[in-house]
C-alpha cells in the first residue's frame, strides 16, 4: 500500500529566479542576467558546541558558535562588471572595449544581494534580501565545449545592523530575510 503525504501541491516551485546585486547599503537594482541550470543556491551553516556534564556524561545545554551563510549561483552571461564584483579587480570601459585587471586586495567590497522568483502555482512572490555580502574572492569561468560557457559566483553574507531603508536589525535578524508576497 502506498503512503501518500499530505502536503501542499500549490507550495512547491520549481524553476530557477533572478539575482539582483548592488552597492553595499543599497538596494540591489542590477540584475546579474541569465542563470545556469543548478540556479541559485542559499546555503546556512551552523555549528553547535555541545555542553555536558555528570558521569556519564549528558548533554545540559546547546550553543551555536558559529553561523556562514552564503548564495551561490552560476551565470551563463559575459558580464565583466559582475565578474569585478567576485574578483575585485579593476574595470576600464571603452566604447569598443572593456578590460578587467585583477590583482590582490586584501580588502573586497561589500555588496548587496536580492534573490526573487515567483511559484508558479500560486503566483506567490519569494524575496530573499541579503543587505551586506562579500565574494569569497573565487570566480570560475567554465569554458566547456558542450553548452553554454558558465561563471560561478559565490557570495558570503555578512551581519548587517540595518536594512537598506535603514530600519535597525537585531543580531537575530541581520543575515538575511525571506518573504513570501501572496497573490
Amino acid at each position: 500500500m502506498a503512503t501518500i503525504p499530505a502536503g501542499t501541491p500549490a507550495n512547491i516551485s520549481i524553476g530557477s529566479g533572478l539575482v539582483l546585486i548592488g552597492d553595499a547599503a543599497t538596494t540591489p537594482a542590477t540584475d546579474v542576467g541569465y542563470l545556469g541550470d543548478d540556479g541559485i543556491t542559499l546555503s546556512h551553516e551552523t555549528e553547535i558546541v555541545d555542553v555536558t556534564a555528570g558521569f556519564p556524561a549528558v548533554s545540559v545545554r546547546r550553543f551555536v558558535s558559529s553561523v556562514s551563510v552564503s548564495i551561490q549561483f552560476q551565470s551563463i552571461e559575459w558580464n565583466l562588471a559582475n565578474f569585478n564584483r567576485s574578483v575585485n579587480g579593476t574595470l576600464t570601459v571603452l566604447p569598443t572595449q572593456e578590460t578587467l585587471d585583477v590583482g590582490i586586495d586584501a580588502c573586497p567590497p561589500e555588496v548587496a544581494l536580492q534573490v526573487q522568483f515567483c511559484m508558479p502555482c500560486t503566483n506567490d512572490t519569494i524575496t530573499i534580501n541579503a543587505w551586506r555580502a562579500q565574494t569569497d574572492g573565487a570566480l570560475e569561468l567554465a569554458l566547456n565545449g558542450t553548452g553554454a560557457h558558465t561563471f560561478a559566483y559565490n557570495f558570503q553574507l555578512l551581519l548587517a545592523t540595518e536594512d537598506w531603508a535603514t530600519n535597525p536589525l537585531t543580531a537575530s535578524e541581520g543575515l538575511y530575510q525571506i518573504i513570501r508576497d501572496v497573490a
